[in-house]
């Protein structure tokens, strides 16, 4: 498993510890119900800032998972569900 670990971290700059991290954070907030469930949005930084905080882990870690687990529109458009 380390051996896993280090090549995320080497490769796109993440470990297993920070994408857990970045779902255990969003697992836990609540999502509103409206207007469209179980969507939730939330500003970015606030996103990082909470996840380093608590982990105790490194910032740029922790934005580029955030970053590789982000849905965004056009990745929804992509693949033709409308969003």
């Amino acid at each position: 498993m380390l051996a896993v670990d280090d090549a995320l971290t080497a490769e796109p700059g993440f470990g297993i510890d920070s994408i857990l991290a970045v779902l255990k954070t969003v697992t836990s907030w609540r999502v509103p119900g409206e207007p469209h469930p179980p969507i939730g949005r939330v500003v970015r930084s606030t996103l990082v800032h909470n996840i380093v905080a608590w982990s105790g882990l490194a910032e740029t870690q922790v934005r580029r998972a955030v970053d590789a687990c982000t849905l965004t529109a056009e990745d929804l458009q992509q693949e033709g569900l409308p969003y």
